[in-house]
């Protein structure tokens, strides 16, 4: 029995094509760009830098001034706020003494290991000189008299009252305003400073009363040497005998010996 013919469909594009019904192949799809026209692209100017001009000074304003009423009323005030803080601070002056005093005991120093109270003070508290200063202060007078006083005036009045041929205690001196120093004044009516001034001259005077004077024989010996050392040297010598240190000094000008 004779075979039929095998009939071959052709397929375009996944699809069965009938015979005789073959359809063209699409156009294949190309992707066209779009073209978009350009912006116009504006100049660049350049902005010219401008300097501002440099601002003139100003005239300085002067303070009002007040009127001589105005600041007298003013000093016044300050015035008064000063000598406040003053009396406050002496008062306070006067309690640290007193505290400092009551520091000085043995156990103490055995507390902290101080061999004297000085190297306690100068370890733990303040520098040993201005605490004696306190001490002082506080031993020998009232907080009344400090205050009344003032804390240097009270201070060089001790060292007066040591240094003075007197009997009589520093605070007794104050309670009878004596007069000290030279001319002699009303202890009332000095400044710290006069009465510190009182006991430099008080030490001078003291320093000279203790220095002895030369013997006879001393000064005759020293007139000897010093006409020995004219004669030889054939230059004029004045002589000053120092008793307290046993010398004699002589003094002759250097334009003498460089002739």
């Amino acid at each position: 029995m004779p075979r039929k013919p095998v009939v071959v469909k052709p397929i375009v594009a996944g699809r069965l094509v009938r015979p005789g019904l073959a359809r063209p192949a699409p156009a294949p799809v190309v992707d066209t760009p779009v073209v978009r026209p350009a912006r116009p692209v504006e100049p660049v100017v350049a902005t010219p830098v401008v300097t501002p001009a440099p601002a003139r000074p100003r005239a300085p304003v002067a303070p009002s001034t007040p009127t001589t009423a105005g600041l007298r009323k003013q000093v016044e005030g300050a015035v008064s706020r000063i000598r406040s803080r003053m009396a406050v601070g002496e008062s306070e002056f006067h309690a640290v003494g007193v505290e400092l005093l009551a520091l000085d005991r043995p156990e103490v120093m055995a507390a902290f290991g101080a061999r004297t109270f000085n190297e306690f003070l100068d370890a733990h508290v303040m520098p040993s000189a201005s605490a004696h200063r306190y001490m002082t202060v506080a031993g020998e007078f009232s907080a009344a008299q400090v205050a009344t006083l003032g804390v240097l005036k009270a201070f060089h009045l001790v060292q007066y009252a040591r240094v003075a041929a007197t009997p009589f205690r520093a605070s007794v001196l104050a309670t009878r305003d004596v007069k000290i120093g030279k001319p002699a004044r009303r202890l009332s009516l000095l400044s710290a400073s006069e009465v510190a001034d009182a006991v430099r001259m008080q030490k001078m005077t003291a320093g000279r009363a203790a220095v002895p004077k030369a013997s006879r024989e001393e000064r005759r010996v020293a007139q000897q040497v010093v006409k020995q050392f004219e004669e030889r040297f054939g230059v004029d010598a004045k002589m000053r005998i120092d008793t307290k240190r046993g010398v004699l000094r002589l003094e002759v000008k250097l334009s003498d010996l460089m002739e």
